[in-house]
């Protein structure tokens, strides 16, 4: 069995009128012990997360996530509740210090 942290960035839409308006999110950091896919079963808090719009079609975040250790790799996986698709819905990083 190998261990993976995961951290998962849920963005939940409002729908405002006839519009789907980016304007709430609900974020999720969550750490799992699977080597391909998250398996939700294994999901507990990790750290702390945010995220913000620039404009309508660019969203950024930033994470916070302590105990980290060095070499270890994190994918950031994107994903909308509601149907929302993103150019890059996943990004993968090696750690290089403790802290993030």
């Amino acid at each position: 069995m190998c261990k993976k942290k995961v951290v998962s960035l849920l963005l939940v839409y409002l729908v405002a009128g006839s519009f789907l308006t980016p304007s709430v999110f609900g974020v999720e950091v969550v750490e799992t012990l699977t080597c391909d896919d998250v398996d939700p079963d294994t999901r507990e808090p990790l750290g702390t997360a945010s995220v913000f719009l620039t404009n309508v079609n660019d969203v950024f975040a930033w994470v916070s996530i302590s105990g980290i250790q060095t070499g270890q790799t994190l994918r950031f996986i994107w994903s909308s509740p509601g149907g929302v698709i993103f150019s890059d819905n996943e990004v993968a990083l090696t750690t290089t210090n403790t802290n993030y």
